[in-house]
């Protein structure tokens, strides 16, 4: 019998006490998804709530899901869920973001493992292909809609992917998995996990792949697939919970990966970066206090960006340092039955270094101080009101001189003294109906502090370019109201998901070209803020099961951009032509026997791209890119217990482009024609 929302509630309230020392890995996401017949988050409030509960449009992809879909990275997943934005300009290159704004190198999207911010602070945006995460110890991705900076944390503009991992305490995981493909794909990662003593365990995980591209029709002949991805990576993880309220997480990863990449520019180069991290993370039940926890990390990255294999009249770029510094700390605390407070203060120092914002010894910081508070108030049986309001205030300064001359911007080293505030904030409303439905009406202003990058760069690619950032630049804003529907179908297992929702992105920032002239003799690429953009949309998602063989998804999603650009030259970037409005994505896995066949289907309509190019006679190119469909399919077999050999098939329908090429100089630029891809894996893994 399905429990009732007052036993519901009453539970939910025993699972926070319960695991009110626990890190998030420690909830048990699992027990609780089969007892409530749906997803449990605890991304929004810090307790754990039905997906249909939560006061943010939440999508949860399981570690079954993963491990049925054979796909060759985190962003093919993603691209199962509505809303979502996915395009794959190489094999190893991927820009994901959320509800539209989609461009290479995409910056508006918060994404954490365990609670640490992956991306790669001195362009902001994420490479999937370097997380230091193998897909066999993900317990389940998070996808949140929408800017939820002041509930999710800093750079959460669009909204957040959160992957969880299996806590090592409580899951004994050993796992192995080796994979071979066409591209001259060869690929394989393991982990181990030990219980070292009572309550302590240790989990380590390490893999690598190396493969070629797919055939490039589109460009020179002179320029070569080979090499496309190599990368390598490897984390350890221990955990100590010694008595209960209490408990302890470390971690330190390492990351090494050379892929082909686009650029914003449109050119194409190879992008090598090696990135380090170490975290420390623990939470303590101070009871009148409430749970206390704190995280404590850093990211340490070095990449540069070599542009001969694309261009040879471009030299590599010199590496560019960054190092970032984060300090959390949280206090949750219930208020009786129905109130739930938490306060955080978070501080992050952030640094880009070397010859790439100027001289060997230049350096450029970032520091911001922030305050959060959420009020979660369980008003009755039926209706929960969650509100959350966070202060950031931020200050630049720049050490080392700008090499900079006849720039279209007139820039001074005291520009980048600067110190700014901001408020972003969330409120929602969610009423049930009745144990079945449930609707959420919720606003919300989120931030994009600019990037490093955009505010600092400062170096040449050639002697005809100047490349810098913009010290002027003024913070991104999306401000989105949205309104939801929940409802599941009397058989408990058929649920239904809508949201329509309008959202305006102020002051947003583009990456610009100026080609020269009698008056500038090299061409400017910079930053600038171009203006305000609106978007309205609508998604909706029906997904379930028959019997206990198959689960299926069908969903939609449309989204009409109305962009208000400055029109000057190289500056009509045009987001509303970049964004397909019309996506249908739909998924189907069937289990009988020892057999497993997952497939799903995706299509995504036609779009104009139109980016600023280095280009000196037109900087601004546009074109289409037409509709296309994309199926993969993966059918894996049991040979013994936990072990499993599959056959994937990635793109069986069409060659098609997800980004155009283009001419940029004498040179093809932009991204790759995508083709059909096979893999062969082998698979142990001792998780249901």
């Amino acid at each position: 019998m399905k429990p009732t929302i007052k036993q519901q509630l009453s539970l939910f309230s025993l699972v926070l006490m319960m695991n009110s020392a626990a890190l998030a890995q420690s909830i048990d996401y699992i027990g609780l998804e089969e007892l409530f017949g749906e997803p449990v988050t605890a991304i929004a409030t810090g307790k754990p709530l039905r997906v249909s509960d939560a006061p943010l449009p939440v999508e949860i992809i399981s570690h079954k899901e993963i491990a049925r879909s054979g796909a060759m990275d985190i962003p093919q997943l993603l691209r199962r869920v509505a809303g979502v934005d996915v395009s794959r300009n190489f094999k190893g290159q991927v820009d994901v973001n959320i509800r539209g704004y989609n461009q290479p190198l995409s910056n508006r999207l918060l994404v954490l493992i365990n609670g640490r911010q992956v991306y790669i602070d001195s362009l902001g945006f994420t490479f999937w292909n370097a997380l230091p995460i193998q897909m066999t110890e993900i317990k389940q991705i998070e996808i949140v809609k929408g800017p939820n900076t002041s509930l999710l944390g800093f750079n959460a503009a669009s909204g957040a992917i959160n992957i969880i991992t299996f806590d090592p305490l409580s899951i004994d995981l050993d796992a192995l998995e080796l994979r071979a493909g066409t591209q001259s794909h060869e690929e394989g990662s393991g982990l181990v996990t030990m219980q070292l003593v009572d309550n302590m365990a240790l989990r380590l995980s390490a893999g690598s792949l190396k493969s070629d591209g797919f055939e490039r029709d589109v460009y020179d002949v002179s320029v070569t697939d080979e090499d496309a991805i190599d990368k390598t990576n490897g984390n350890l993880t221990w955990a100590y919970r010694p008595f209960d309220g209490f408990g302890l997480e470390a971690e330190v990863g390492y990351a090494d990966q050379v892929v082909d990449a686009m650029f914003a520019s449109g050119g194409n180069g190879i992008m090598d970066l090696e990135s380090k991290h170490y975290r420390l993370a623990a939470s303590y039940d101070l009871d009148t206090l409430g749970l206390i926890s704190a995280n404590i990390y850093r990211n340490q990255s070095e990449f540069f960006i070599d542009f001969r294999k694309f261009n040879s009249t471009f030299n590599p770029t010199s590496p560019i340092e960054n190092e970032l510094d984060v300090f959390q700390v949280n206090t949750l605390k219930p208020l009786g039955a129905d109130h739930n407070i938490r306060l955080g203060l978070e501080l992050r120092e952030n640094s880009l270094q070397g010859v790439a914002i100027g001289t060997e010894e230049g350096r450029f910081n970032n520091k911001i101080l922030s305050a959060n508070a959420m009020w979660d108030w369980q008003i009755n049986d039926k209706l929960q009101l969650t509100n959350a309001v966070r202060y950031d205030d931020w200050e630049t300064s720049r050490d080392g001189g700008i090499p900079l001359s006849d720039t279209k911007l007139n820039i001074e080293l005291e520009d980048y003294q600067r110190s700014e505030s901001d408020v972003s904030y969330n409120s929602s409303l969610v009423y049930k109906l009745n144990s079945q439905a449930s609707t959420r009406i919720s606003i919300g202003k989120g931030l994009h502090i600019p990037s490093l990058a955009e505010l600092s760069r400062s170096f040449l690619p050639a002697p005809v370019v100047e490349n810098y950032g913009n010290p002027f630049l003024e913070t991104e804003e999306n401000t989105t109201i949205e309104l939801g529907f929940n409802y599941r179908f009397s058989d408990n297992k058929t649920q239904l998901a809508l949201s329509i929702f309008q959202e305006k992105l102020k002051n947003f920032i583009g990456q610009t070209v100026v080609p020269p002239g009698p008056s500038n003799p090299r061409a400017d690429i910079t930053f600038e803020n171009l203006g305000e953009t609106e978007a309205v949309g609508f998604e909706s998602t029906l997904k379930g099961s028959w019997g206990e063989a198959i689960q299926w998804n069908l969903n939609y999603s449309y989204i009409s951009l109305d962009d208000n650009a400055d029109q000057d030259a190289g500056r009509d970037i045009l987001f509303d032509t970049n964004t397909p409005k019309h996506k249908f994505n739909a998924h189907m896995a069937y289990t009988v026997d020892k057999w497993m066949i997952d497939a799903d289907l995706h299509y995504v309509h036609e779009i104009e791209y139109q980016s600023a190019v280095i280009n000196f006679s037109n900087p601004l190119v546009k074109e289409k890119v037409d509709s296309y469909v994309t199926l993969n399919l993966n059918v894996s077999y049991q040979l013994f217990e936990h072990t499993l050999v599959s056959l994937h098939g990635y793109n069986l329908i069409d060659d098609h482009q997800e980004r155009p090429s283009f001419l940029v100089g004498t040179s093809a630029a932009g991204g790759e024609e995508l083709q059909r891809a096979f893999f062969l894996t082998l698979r142990y893994q001792p998780v249901d």
